[in-house]
């Protein structure tokens, strides 16, 4: 875990924002209609690797998934 004696180190909870095609292919998961389970897999990873390079470029210190892979907080 980071630790600071200068500054106050941030984070955030909760989902942030996924790619259109991702909410696409959970639909498609979450109505049990046809999809590529590869390429799901695939983007998921993909905007997992996006979200988290975006916090750590705006300087947040304890970065996490956005919760990309969820379709919802009771999943």
């Amino acid at each position: 875990m980071k630790r600071s004696t200068d500054r106050i180190l941030t984070t955030h909870t909760g989902s942030l924002a996924r790619p259109k095609d991702l909410l696409d292919l959970m639909k498609a998961k979450e109505n049990r209609e046809p999809y590529d389970s590869a390429l799901y897999e695939d983007r998921v990873r993909r905007a997992v690797a996006d979200v988290v390079r975006q916090q750590s470029e705006c300087g947040i210190d304890v970065v996490n998934d956005g919760e990309q892979s969820k379709t919802g907080f009771s999943n």
